[in-house]
């Protein structure tokens, strides 16, 4: 079948996750379907585009402009703002973060839209980009429920008093994006109780992965007492959580085990404040190209995430590789299947992290161990392989539908 996939981006390097993602459903795609991307692009995105050439037909570029969402109202005078949403909130029926903010993107589209049988959309808001389309064309990607990060950022009082706006919209987003999942012709989640809280049978999981060699690298050995933090740094969640770690939980690391060691990389570090991470035993090491190699040769890898939505590719990739993860309870949703046997730690309070981390640094063979057992069952369960391999059967299952009705 044709088919019209559009993404945020272009899906290369793999060096975040989000992007990981992306390319894993299109090389699945791609094996037995013609693709068409569109993604909005930055100048020099031809190098990019050699990434994925040999999965498209043909590429639609537009500018990062219509990318652009529309926002809550904002400004210096609360009454004012309160009244511009509430106004907006009584004569809108899509949500803010579903609205995009001009029709650039939909109009290049308009002269491919009739050469398609189908219409793959990474994420939910990009439902929008294809108004026209019937909906019951489209497959969904919503690895990301806009209203429970909506209402998890309006609980956390992150947003001061605008916090109270946020759980409003995420009430109206609720609605909104449950109303879409019944309409389309699948969605995609990444977790069985992400698939709850859509709320339909309508909804399939397909959880995060990692590309995974069969054998790991026996040149590159494990640094003892080392940690790893692997994240885009421009990802609010990403920043804010290593931003608690280094404050809470790194100085009592490092008093009890002196000779750890905590390596940060991530995409977008010279784009946010960084200061918090200038303590004695960090590393700031930036973008990096292959993160399998930090991951083969660090003891554990944090996620210390206190808030967001969806899975983490970076636990995947860090059991993948064989390397013990520590993680908060939100951060490690989706795993449900991994626990401290297989190398999955979660703790939400700073002390009994720190408790749990030193307790790992010290004691080195159980702590690879544990990531090991973690590497065996990441094979069986997380290889991107096997992991978006259904949603070439939902396809399938369509254009049968589609055959007998002619």
């Amino acid at each position: 079948m044709r088919i019209l996939f559009i993404a945020p981006e272009i899906p290369w390097p793999l060096n975040k996750g989000t992007i990981q993602r992306t390319h894993a459903f299109l090389k699945t795609l791609a094996s037995q379907h013609e693709i068409t991307f569109s993604a909005p692009t930055e100048p020099g995105f031809e190098n990019r585009l050699r990434g994925i050439e040999q999965f498209i037909k043909k590429f639609v570029p537009v500018s990062r402009s219509a990318l652009e969402r529309q926002r809550l109202p904002s400004g210096s005078n609360r009454l004012t703002t309160l009244i511009d949403f509430v106004n907006g909130y009584a004569t809108r029926r899509t949500p803010y973060s579903f609205t995009m903010e001009n029709d650039e993107w939909r109009e290049a589209l308009a002269p491919e839209i009739h050469k398609h049988d189908l219409f793959f959309c990474r994420y939910s808001y990009l439902v929008n980009v294809l108004a026209d389309v019937d909906r019951r064309t489209i497959l969904i990607d919503a690895d990301d429920i806009e209203y429970v990060r909506l209402w998890r950022k309006a609980t956390s009082w992150t947003s001061g008093w605008k916090s109270a706006l946020l759980a409003l919209e995420a009430l109206k987003a609720r609605r909104y994006e449950r109303s879409l999942v019944s309409q389309s012709l699948k969605v995609f989640v990444c977790s069985e109780p992400d698939k709850v809280k859509l709320g339909s049978q309508n909804v399939s999981v397909i959880r995060n992965g990692v590309d995974l060699a069969a054998e790991l690298d026996d040149e590159i050995i494990r640094r003892p007492a080392t940690m790893l933090f692997l994240g885009a740094m421009t990802h609010e969640p990403n920043l804010t959580g290593l931003k608690w770690f280094c404050e809470e939980v790194w100085p009592k690391v490092i008093d009890t085990v002196p000779q750890a060691s905590l390596r940060i990389a991530g995409y977008g570090m010279s784009q946010v404040d960084m200061s918090f991470a200038e303590q004695a035993g960090i590393e700031l090491l930036g973008e990096i190209d292959e993160p399998s190699v930090e991951l083969q040769g660090t003891q554990i890898s944090i996620v210390p995430v206190l808030f967001g939505t969806g899975t983490r590719v970076k636990i995947a990739e860090s059991l993948g590789y064989g390397c013990t993860v520590v993680s908060t309870t939100i951060g490690a949703e989706g795993y449900d299947d991994f626990d401290e046997h297989h190398g999955l730690y979660r703790v939400d309070e700073s002390d009994k992290m720190v408790r749990v981390l030193c307790e790992l640094l010290n004691d080195r063979l159980n702590c690879e161990a544990a990531g090991l057992r973690g590497r065996e069952l990441a094979l069986q369960r997380l290889d991107w392989r096997f992991v978006t391999a259904p949603t070439l059967s939902v396809i399938e299952q369509r254009a049968d539908t589609v055959q007998q009705a002619l």
